[in-house]
């Protein structure tokens, strides 16, 4: 199944590897390893997460507070990664996004 990052999305999840690994030598490495983790779990199983609205989703990655709101396309076989959103941060500052789906 084929992952699509938006724009702003790519951008959250460089810049949040970036500030782990500031933080701690490695961390931005650990960070982007539970990432793909999580994208993996998502695309193998695409409905099994909780959802926020109709076609959009949120997978929490582990060992960090972030999660990954993404849409499944089901017809294009497709994960749309909306944001790579900090859990503590501005709750759904992500849903003017959805339109770009």
């Amino acid at each position: 199944m084929k992952v699509t990052f938006l724009t702003p999305a790519k951008y959250e999840y460089e810049e949040a590897v970036e500030y782990y690994e500031e933080q701690q030598k490695e961390l931005g490495e650990r960070f982007r390893i539970e990432v793909i983790r999580s994208l993996r779990r998502v695309t193998n199983f695409p409905n099994a997460y909780a959802r926020l609205s109709k076609n959009t989703r949120r997978c929490l990655v582990a060992r960090f507070q972030h999660s990954i709101v993404y849409h499944f396309d089901r017809d294009n076989e497709e994960i749309i990664v909306i944001a790579i959103a900090h859990t503590r941060r501005k709750p759904e500052y992500w849903r003017s996004r959805i339109a770009q789906t």
